[in-house]
């Protein structure tokens, strides 16, 4: 088994809009020696506008943005390459289930690469040190060191673990700095607490969690909020009706005979209140779940004899119409969250509302990557049946080989951008000029109230950048 530790540094945390600075790969044993690594920096997309917090957060300077040797297709095309390379892999990072994973697929999908579910589709794997570290803390409260906040809670940034643990952390919050202390951190989660190792590689693949679930009458589930991780005893009761590989759970903590009789507006009522006692599971976001001892050692759930939580599970398994009456109700509800949401999508946010390519438009993509030459590629722009793979392809010429579009082509792209960048709507889900402007005008004003000349001068730096971008996008 090989495990890959990675991680993405991005110019804003719009995923579907960012582009990568820089990201970091090294890939290791079970035993955790190194077998290879790849690191990657590369220039700002022209189309994009950097927030100055993730440049200040990143430490990334202007040259950087624009001198870096590689395009940011070029740094995503040979990411990819090296994954190809390294797979079947088990791929780790820091909170990466909700954003760098998110920022990869993403990634694929606007640069063309059919198979944008790579790093999570077998034989691959996923693994966040997060959540590890929080199930960790859990099963062996003396296991890993974590700082404690003001409210009394424990911390698990990355940054803040390394330093409890002594792990080195060099040159934080760049990809490879984050990625050498990560490998740290695992090694030292998987010596501390081998079952949460071992249970995160049991539902590190959605397939497996799914098997885990329905094989299994009670379950652990470590869930993290408010600021703390909690154990919840539950058992499966039906399959989210809306959601595919989502496991509707019951929290055994509650006692479900007096639900049995209720109607649907009662058991709706009954639904919405909290602490809630349906839990949904997501099967492919790397969910720890451990044997039903652990949780029965929770506070709340020690006060009863075990023997009771299993009745409560059959009792709720037994009863088609409690389940059936609850799946419609969620099915219900879910539907009204789709007919709120806005339908008018930009290409970038279409991923999940239209699914895969269709086999047509794969065969034109692999296409497109075998061609040298970008007079050929962009010759492919109008085969596509879907139109947001068109216009994802003018993308890329336009950053990659503006001199080879025709006219109208380039005009078509330049003036889309224009308009986004130079929106002021205030509701935009990517970075506008507007609003770097904005943050622009308040760190000037944190970094002259602390006397800070080196940040001053950096800002004047990054003003003077995206000024240039903007001269560019005046006239569209």
């Amino acid at each position: 088994m090989k495990y890959l530790f990675g991680d993405f540094e991005t110019s804003d945390s719009h995923v579907n809009s960012l582009c990568l600075l820089e990201g970091a790969f090294i890939l290791v044993d079970e035993n955790f020696n190194e077998l290879d690594r790849l690191e990657v920096k590369c220039r700002l997309r022209p189309t994009t506008i950097p927030s100055i917090g993730a440049l200040l957060t990143n430490n990334v300077s202007v040259e950087m943005l624009s001198g870096a040797n590689l395009s940011h297709f070029e740094a995503v095309m040979m990411i990819q390459k090296k994954l190809k390379q390294w797979e079947p892999f088990v791929f780790i990072g820091h909170n990466i289930i909700n954003f760098d994973l998110e920022v990869w697929i993403r990634q694929c999908y606007k640069n063309l690469i059919p198979d944008v579910y790579q790093l999570k589709k077998l034989p691959n794997k996923v693994m966040d040190t997060l959540n590890l570290a929080r199930a960790s803390k859990i099963v062996n409260e003396n296991g890993l060191k974590c700082e404690v906040s003001e409210k009394n809670s424990y911390l698990f940034k990355l940054e803040s673990l390394c330093e409890q643990n002594n792990i080195t952390h060099v040159n934080k919050h760049t990809a490879l700095g984050d990625v050498m202390s990560n490998v740290k951190l695992g090694q030292l989660i998987k010596e501390k607490t081998p079952v949460v190792w071992e249970s995160g590689l049991m539902t590190s693949h959605k397939s497996e969690a799914d098997k885990l679930i329905n094989n299994n009458l009670l379950i652990s589930h470590v869930a993290y909020f408010y600021g703390r991780a909690r154990l919840y005893l539950l058992t499966h009761v039906f399959d989210h009706p809306a959601y595919p590989g989502w496991k509707i759970c019951f929290d055994l903590r509650t006692d479900p005979q007096p639900l049995f009789d209720l109607g649907y507006g009662e058991l709706q009522n009954a639904m919405s209140k909290t602490p809630k006692f349906f839990r949904t599971l997501k099967t492919n976001k790397s969910e720890i779940l451990l044997n039903h001892s652990y949780a029965m050692k929770d506070p709340a759930y020690a006060g009863f004899n075990p023997e009771v939580y299993t009745e409560r599970a059959k009792a709720v398994k037994n009863n088609q119409n409690f389940k059936e009456l609850a799946a419609r109700i969620i099915a219900d509800e879910a539907g009204q969250k789709r007919d709120n949401i806005q339908p008018q999508l930009l290409p970038e946010e279409r991923l999940y509302a239209d699914g895969f390519a269709s086999p047509k438009d794969a065969n034109i993509m692999n296409l497109f990557h075998e061609k040298k030459d970008w007079t050929d590629k962009i010759k492919l722009a109008e085969s596509f049946d879907d139109e947001k793979y068109s216009f994802f392809l003018k993308v890329l010429a336009y950053e990659e080989a503006p001199d080879k579009m025709p006219k109208s082509m380039y005009n078509e792209i330049h003036r889309e951008f224009a308009r986004r960048l130079n929106s002021m709507s205030g509701d935009e889900k990517w970075m506008t000029f507007n609003r770097f402007y904005s943050e622009l005008d308040h760190y000037r004003e944190k970094f002259d109230r602390e006397g800070n000349k080196e940040k001053l001068d950096l800002l004047d730096k990054y003003d003077k950048f995206v000024i240039g971008i903007q001269k560019k996008f005046e006239v569209a």
